[in-house]
């Protein structure tokens, strides 16, 4: 998957997360992606994410600087924003 390929899925699946309701977005290695909406887990794809993907997608989202922190430390905070959407903490 390519990086465009993989930012614009990240986007729908945060967009998807805002109009079910839910509170958070999770990339897991070995699992569909899923969201949490009032306190339960939902898978939004059949699909099991590979490690391959997991790192495409979280990293698509990162800039030079973050990844690189991430690189380091392991975890990286950090804020995106969709116009029109909201700014969600990463």
């Amino acid at each position: 998957m390519d990086r465009d390929k993989a930012i614009r899925y990240m986007h729908d699946l945060l967009r998807t997360m805002v109009q079910k309701g839910g509170s958070d977005l999770f990339i897991t290695a070995g699992a569909p992606p899923s969201i949490k909406v009032d306190g339960a887990m939902d898978s939004v794809s059949s699909q099991k994410l590979s490690p391959q993907h997991t790192q495409v997608l979280v990293r698509s989202l990162m800039n030079d600087k973050q990844s690189a922190e991430f690189d380091a430390k392991q975890e990286c905070i950090f804020v995106i924003s969709l116009p029109g959407v909201s700014p969600f903490r990463l």
